[in-house]
């Protein structure tokens, strides 16, 4: 094309001389050689090679995540490798971005700009995309195909490519705290005692914190439990079940047997 990519010594006339790149840039090309002559050889210059075409560079993606496996809200980092293939030492490097898609929608975190520009690490060309400790949740629960497409920079010396991994997402399982009701004497009905807010509860299995949301027991309140042990039922059911699973917990309650106090009717008789 006019243009010089590089020189090299001549040796002998009768001695091929080899010469390399990896820098000349995708397109059609017009290539020759010119021989710049000594005090014995004039100057020359070769057949041209036209079209010499150069594709772009093919490029493959790693997607790896710190856990496919997570809970609503919970935080995950997305790391893609991109590497060219193959590669050459005098070649350029990698331009461009990567971008990160949920299902085939691009992942959305407030303060995070995408696509995702490049960074040349010990392992390779690698963009990372963290998603935080939520709420906002970004991940629902359920079953998610994450995407890393690399889009190439505007030189079109390397081809896109992308690689996906699935991620799996669950409710978080509130944690049920009830304390062991004491003994109660048959005839007595449950109440709060047994079954209120002061004697269970039900929290966030990370923050701790108190999730919203109801019990129901079974037997309910009100109901009169024979002598015994029986075994107290509560299903919590949260107000955010986008977030939150149901949850059922179980308490054992003892009924003794009551005293009956019995109480002759006093009568008077003539001997």
């Amino acid at each position: 094309d006019g243009t010089t990519v590089g020189s090299t010594q001549a040796t002998q006339c009768s001695t091929p001389i080899v010469f390399s790149t990896a820098t000349i840039e995708p397109g059609t090309h017009t290539v020759t050689v010119q021989y710049s002559g000594d005090s014995n050889h004039a100057a020359g210059t070769s057949n041209a090679i036209n079209p010499f075409t150069v594709s772009a560079d093919t490029t493959s993606v790693t997607l790896t995540a710190t856990g496919t496996t997570l809970n609503v809200n919970q935080s995950v980092t997305f790391t893609a490798t991109v590497v060219p293939n193959p590669t050459d030492p005098s070649a350029n490097g990698l331009q461009g971005t990567v971008e990160f898609f949920d299902n085939g929608n691009p992942l959305v975190v407030s303060g995070v700009t995408q696509p995702v520009a490049l960074v040349l690490g010990p392992t390779g060309y690698q963009a990372q995309f963290t998603i935080p400790i939520g709420p906002p949740t970004v991940l629902a629960a359920g079953s998610h195909s994450i995407t890393a497409q690399y889009l190439p920079g505007s030189d079109t010396e390397f081809g896109g490519s992308s690689s996906a991994i699935p991620v799996t997402v669950a409710l978080n399982a509130p944690v049920i705290t009830w304390t062991p009701p004491a003994n109660i004497v048959y005839g007595t009905p449950l109440n709060d005692v047994q079954l209120g807010s002061a004697v269970i509860t039900a929290t966030d299995p990370v923050t701790g914190g108190t999730v919203a949301g109801t019990f129901t027991f079974t037997p309910a309140a009100g109901t009169v439990l024979a002598a015994g042990t029986t075994t107290l039922s509560a299903t919590f059911t949260p107000t955010d079940s986008s977030t939150y699973s149901t949850q059922t917990a179980t308490v054992p309650i003892t009924v003794t047997q009551a005293t009956l106090t019995v109480t002759a009717d006093p009568q008077t008789q003539v001997y």
